[in-house]
């Protein structure tokens, strides 16, 4: 009996040890606290997990507070190089843009100071006159100086040549645009999204809309056929493409460019993205805690 009871001791001692090497082979976790000014931490916190799941990584959420939380991922997770981008908002919208844009153009101040010129070549065909800012600082400092606009204003950014020749270095112009009317379709409106990489080997979000989304949108681009409408990203205009004709499948295609990044990190971006759109868009913006955020 000894000897029986000797070996089951033996056995036990041998799983157990089994067990706690195993537990050493688990990945090692980093904890990553993040905070917001705006987002409400109890909503928010899942829906953070859920995206870094969407994207293969394990996550869990710790030490829930109102404006705060710890993310608990692996070192793969930790490492993420979009993480900016997976605590955005996510927020997505399709909106046209007003008939009156008077609101946002600069005044004969603002022209002469060089801070904004007329950009005519901004819209479609001319269909609005617009105007674009020398830097963000320059145009925020405008449209706070201005009455709330009419339909609300969203930053938008365009790429182009700077000067008329097609060959110069590419430049950023900031132009505010006037949006009409509610949005074509909203976060409420996508079912699904996934990332692809385009024709040109440019990365995409693919998005799929619920029915209700597919059906406004579709009567919103039948009725905005060879015009401008802007595709809002939390607050920001990422692309303003023409609508060539009326679209009924449902689904709608954000391309990213940016060529001031790396193709390998668009990919990425268009990855994160899509992770966010597909599980809804959060309460606030999140970030990093840094030492900005410690307790004074």
């Amino acid at each position: 009996m000894r000897g029986a009871r000797g070996a089951l001791a033996a056995i036990a001692l041998i799983t157990g040890l089994g067990l706690l090497l195993a537990g050493c082979k688990d990945e090692p976790t980093v904890r990553v606290p993040v905070v917001t000014d705006d987002g409400d931490g109890a909503k928010d916190a899942a829906l953070v997990v859920a995206r870094f799941e969407a994207l293969d990584l394990p996550a869990r959420a710790e030490d829930v507070g109102a404006r705060s939380f710890t993310l608990i991922l692996t070192a793969e997770g930790a490492a993420f190089s979009d993480l900016a981008t997976v605590l955005a908002p996510g927020a997505l919208e399709v909106r046209a843009a007003a008939a009156d844009q008077a609101p946002v153009l600069p005044t004969d101040a603002e022209r002469e100071a060089g801070v904004a010129r007329d950009d005519p070549g901004f819209f479609h065909q001319g269909m609005h006159p617009a105007a674009s800012w020398r830097s963000e600082d320059a145009l925020r400092a405008a449209l706070a100086a201005r009455p709330p606009l009419p339909g609300g204003a969203v930053v938008g950014v365009s790429e182009e040549a700077v000067g008329d020749d097609p060959g110069a270095p590419k430049g950023v112009r900031w132009v505010p645009v006037v949006l009409a009317g509610p949005p074509a379709i909203g976060p409420g409106d996508i079912s699904a999204a996934r990332s692809e990489v385009g024709p040109n080997g440019e990365p995409v979000v693919v998005i799929t809309m619920t029915d209700a989304g597919r059906a406004r949108f579709a009567d919103f681009t039948g009725a905005h056929v060879d015009e401008n409408v802007a595709v809002v990203l939390d607050g920001v205009i990422t692309s303003f493409p023409v609508v060539v004709e009326r679209i009924d499948g449902g689904q709608a295609s954000v391309l990213l460019s940016d060529p001031s990044v790396p193709m390998s990190r668009l990919l990425v971006r268009a990855k994160a993205l899509a992770a966010a759109l597909g599980t809804g868009p959060l309460t606030g913006r999140w970030r990093a805690a840094g030492a900005a955020d410690a307790p004074k």
